[in-house]
């Protein structure tokens, strides 16, 4: 169970990007799925996969956006480009904590209960 730590962080990750950008309204889609990562339902690792699916896409998205400005201002892009490329393959390397045993087992486990006589 360890391993949640990875997406948790990827989650907290998306919320200051999305207050940095000004849209603290949507800090609470990263906030809810953290706090969902508790609940051992069998939908919760696939919402999970989702969202740090499309997060990696929002980074690269944020990171083709910051290098274009830099070039444009004629400043170093290199730097940008990594940072931004690295926390996108974390955000969706994270996601591969759901495929682990014990997660797997947490959140398959609960639907497998309610179904037994």
């Amino acid at each position: 169970m360890w391993r949640l730590v990875f997406p948790a962080i990827s989650l907290v990750l998306m919320s200051a990007h999305m207050l940095f950008h000004g849209a603290p309204e949507l800090i609470a889609v990263p906030a809810l799925l953290l706090a969902l990562m508790a609940l051992p339902r069998w939908w919760v690792p696939k919402a999970e996969i989702f969202m740090l699916i499309l997060s990696g896409g929002e980074w690269v998205r944020a990171g083709v956006e910051l290098v274009l400005m830099r070039l444009t201002w004629g400043q170093p892009w290199h730097l940008a480009a990594f940072i931004m490329a690295a926390v996108a393959l974390y955000t969706w390397l994270s996601a591969l904590a759901f495929y682990c045993t014990r997660p797997r087992a947490f959140y398959e486990g609960a639907g497998q209960a309610r179904q037994a006589p």
